[in-house]
């Protein structure tokens, strides 16, 4: 895929961005392209760990042409409400951004030209090469007019990049890119490896980097009103009858009073109250979910088996609060999508792969769905101006 022009090898720069201050002052004053919360006040956001496929070499991929097919159709079904969002030339709908995990090169090969063909750009994460990673899309006009507007203002501050985490042996990290009023950001973050190396701890640092990266970019670029954060974030803290691995997702975060759980938020069920400015959110277990909110459920997705049911796919809301406070983004629709088992579109019959159990040294087959995980597709709306007004009309 293509990547900006300011970086090279095709892909994003895999590094924190640095800047003169003359760099700093000509992004924040610059003439901004608009993107879609200004222009409609309406954002559709989607996130998908598109699975990189089981252990066993010989069921490698699990029909990746025709998964890859399905979760774009599933990302775009005609159901889905798209609140304005920007339109390919055929006048289908397109998402503002979508992130994925979990991307091979063997599935970006086929994702990539899928997408394009609906109008998105693609920016893959650098060690997809190596074994799997981020990837993010967005809609080809609005990439070209960040690339514009970089070129005009003669500015060397990428506006999507890969940042390792400092923690990380899994070669995660955050998969940006910025338009002018929002920040949008994919992750996937540290996995279980086993009781001993469960991530719990690197996934609580991990957060924090998030938070202080678009802390950083508030600060670079003033005119931005908030950040998306979306992906696999592997969080360990909603269980029926134990204690999760993990602490309360938004208890973690410094400024945990403008972050929202779009989840929660949906589903009135919020862990996530807003608290005054400095004030100390005070732990408390949220209402219990709702079945669908598991993205990973061995019980629910085809593909799966076991009692292992939980909500480690999430989008959150970080609103930048020199602009406008996170209550001011509402959440229009959510949904989870990829639960059915997949069919061969030529024989009508369901697809079925040979499972291998690694500890009984068995196959057997069973349904192929989408993933292992469910995909997000998230609406959202603001009720509030920005406090500087629309800078494509300054």
């Amino acid at each position: 895929t293509n990547a900006p022009k300011n970086t090279p090898n095709g892909n994003p720069k895999s590094a924190s961005s640095t800047s003169t201050t003359s760099q700093k002052m000509r992004m924040s004053t610059a003439r901004m392209p608009t993107d879609g919360m200004y222009t409609a006040g309406r954002l559709s956001v989607a996130s998908y760990n598109v699975w990189f496929g089981p252990p066993d070499p010989a069921a490698r991929g699990v029909h990746p042409e025709e998964r890859m097919d399905a979760i774009v159709d599933l990302l775009h079904d005609r159901s889905i409400n798209f609140n304005n969002s920007p339109s390919s030339k055929d006048g289908k709908r397109m998402h503002d951004f979508i992130g994925f995990q979990e991307v091979t090169m063997e599935l970006a090969g086929i994702l990539v030209p899928k997408l394009k063909c609906l109008g998105y750009h693609v920016v893959l994460q650098p060690e997809v090469a190596n074994a799997y990673g981020c990837a993010l899309a967005v809609p080809r006009s609005a990439f070209n007019a960040m690339d514009r507007s970089n070129a005009e203002t003669k500015s060397s501050l990428p506006f999507s990049t890969f940042t390792p985490y400092c923690n990380s042996v899994m070669a995660r990290g955050i998969l940006h890119f910025r338009t002018a009023t929002h920040l949008y950001c994919t992750t996937h973050l540290e996995s279980y490896l086993s009781k001993e190396s469960d991530g719990s701890k690197q996934r609580e640092r991990q957060m924090l980097e998030i938070e202080n990266f678009c802390k950083r970019q508030f600060q670079l670029f003033p005119l931005l009103e908030a950040a998306i954060v979306l992906g696999d974030l592997n969080w360990d803290d909603e269980r029926a009858r134990s204690t999760g691995a993990n602490r309360m997702l938004l208890d973690t975060l410094h400024d945990s009073s403008q972050w929202k759980d779009t989840w929660l938020e949906w589903h009135g069920t919020t862990a996530s109250t807003p608290v005054a400015a400095g004030a100390k959110r005070k732990s408390a277990k949220p209402k219990k979910i709702p079945i669908g909110g598991f993205t990973y459920d061995g019980k629910l997705n085809p593909m799966l088996s076991g009692s292992l049911r939980r909500r480690f796919d999430r989008c959150l809301v970080f609103a930048n609060e020199s602009k406008v406070d996170v209550s001011s983004y509402n959440v229009d629709d959510f949904r989870l999508v990829g639960q059915s088992a997949l069919v061969d579109k030529r024989t009508k019959q369901p697809l079925q792969y040979r499972k291998f159990n690694p500890w009984q040294e068995t196959h057997r087959s069973v349904p192929v769905a989408a993933s292992d995980h469910f995909g997000l597709v998230i609406s959202l709306s603001t009720d509030a101006q920005s406090a500087g007004g629309d800078p494509a009309a300054s």
